[in-house]
Parts: structure tokens; C-alpha cells; sequence
């Protein structure tokens, strides 16, 4: 990455540099991380509102396996948002960086929405498919 000053970068063109691919990516990151919360949403009370035990455990199951593909999406999507973020803490001068500095990074909450959320997504889909199947979890009576 070439070093520039603030007042060359303040004076260039608007061109697309690491900045706004960061921001692009951390809308990405976030709307589809909102679609996964959704589309789980959407799983459990379309499973609860079945009319059947196998319509319960079709849609137990077809909602784990969209989770299962959202979340690879969402992964892959943040670990190229790393890669920026890592790119752009080499330059010392970037806002980015500076800011950074100041305030840190909170690897807990990070951790949260990389890995806890998606893997509690699938592991609570992946037991009510087998405990649907199993006839632990029946449609409630019409």
C-alpha cells in the first residue's frame, strides 16, 4: 500500500481504496448477519405454526440447511473484512488506524457474531430436527 499524506489523500480524486471497501464490507458483514437472525426467525415460527409433524421437521430441517449456507456467506464475507482492517493498520497515517488506536477493538463481541451466534443457530435447528423427528416436539393441536 503506498504512503501518502493526509493532504494528498484530501486532495485526490474520490477513487475506491481499502476505506471504502471496508465500508462496503461491514454493510455486507451486517446485512447479511440481520438475514441470518431472520431467516432463523422465520424457521422457528414457520416450524411452530406446522400443521404436521413432517411439515415440522421439513422446515426444522430445510432451516438448517439455509443457516448452514448463510453463515459460510457471512464467514467468508468477514474474513475479507479482516484482511482490510489488517491491511489498513500498516498505514500509520489512516483515520482507521488512528481511531483504532484510541479506542481498540472488542474481541468478545466479535467472537460473538463470528462464531457463538452461528454455531447456536445450527445446533438449536439440527436438536429440534431430531427431537421433531423423534415426536419430542409436536405441531400444537388445530
Amino acid at each position: 500500500m503506498p504512503h501518502i499524506s493526509q493532504e494528498d489523500r484530501d486532495k485526490s480524486s474520490p477513487v475506491w481504496d481499502l476505506s471504502q471497501e471496508r465500508v462496503l464490507l461491514i454493510t455486507t458483514v451486517t446485512q447479511r448477519f440481520q438475514f441470518l437472525l431472520l431467516v432463523f426467525s422465520l424457521v422457528v415460527a414457520g416450524a411452530l405454526n406446522a400443521r404436521s409433524q413432517s411439515h415440522m421437521i421439513g422446515v426444522f430441517a430445510l432451516g438448517f440447511s439455509m443457516t448452514f449456507i448463510l453463515s459460510g456467506s457471512l464467514n467468508r464475507a468477514r474474513r475479507k473484512l479482516e484482511a482490510v482492517k489488517v491491511r489498513l493498520l500498516q498505514d500509520p497515517s489512516h483515520p482507521y488506524t488512528l481511531i483504532n488506536g484510541d479506542v481498540g477493538n472488542r474481541p468478545i463481541l466479535r467472537d460473538m457474531m463470528e462464531h457463538v451466534l452461528p454455531l447456536g443457530i445450527w445446533l438449536v435447528l439440527l436438536l429440534a430436527t431430531v427431537l421433531a423427528a423423534l415426536e419430542v416436539i409436536t405441531p400444537a393441536p388445530r
